[in-house]
């Protein structure tokens, strides 16, 4: 089975994967979400409702894992080629499997932080609530076994504090910039309306100038 490469997409060639790129395409879809709410609605919505909702869509939760709570699988066999003599040859093996829950976005751990380095980490299986690590053709001692996992576990460890350094950033620019992008569309919705009315037309389904 084939492992899986953790903070390993995007390069100086391909920046679709970039942990940068996700989060700047994070702010812009909070900068589209207040350009485009409904003009009719949000002068009737409290600051802070919108406030929230927006702070939310555009914050990233980085994964934190969480190793106390962290259990063994039932122990599996793998195929493990090695050099014999001078010769290529596989066979079989234990696997030692442990798997790690975690929180977060799942999606932090396939994109490339701006600081990295050539040796990402693999793990045998990612899914939306848990990483499984493996240990192949375990020694026989348990305390040995147990210091490979926690290495494996430390080496994400210290690539997911470098995608968490952008992401702390990222979301303090959010809650800095929702509050002044929101009382700009509002400022904006209120100058049409003023607008509208000096014009000295009616305007269809407002009975009177609200908010002059």
């Amino acid at each position: 089975m084939d492992y899986v490469a953790l903070f390993a997409r995007g390069s100086l060639t391909d920046f679709s994967n970039l942990l940068a790129n996700a989060l700047a395409s994070n702010t812009q879809s909070v900068v589209q979400a207040v350009q485009t709410w409904d003009p009719d609605k949000l002068p009737n919505t409290p600051d802070e409702d919108v406030i929230e909702r927006l702070v939310k869509q555009g914050s990233v939760r980085c994964p934190q894992l969480l190793t106390d709570q962290a259990e063994q699988l039932d122990p599996t066999e793998a195929d493990k080629t090695v050099i014999e003599f001078g010769e290529r040859v596989t066979r079989r093996v234990t696997r030692l499997i442990l798997a790690v829950p975690y929180e977060g976005e799942r999606e932090v751990f396939l994109l490339r932080a701006d600081t990295s380095s050539t040796n990402n980490p693999r793990v045998l299986r990612l899914t939306d609530k848990e990483l499984h690590l493996a240990v192949d053709d375990p020694p026989g001692d348990a305390a040995q076994i147990k210091a490979m996992f926690e290495a494996q576990i430390a080496h994400i460890e210290q690539y997911l504090g470098w995608s968490r350094q952008q992401i702390d950033r990222h979301n303090q620019q959010i809650q800095e910039q929702v509050p002044r992008l929101l009382a700009q569309r509002r400022e904006q919705l209120r100058a049409t309306r003023d607008l509208q009315g000096d014009i000295g037309y009616p305007v269809r389904g407002r009975p009177d100038r609200q908010g002059r």
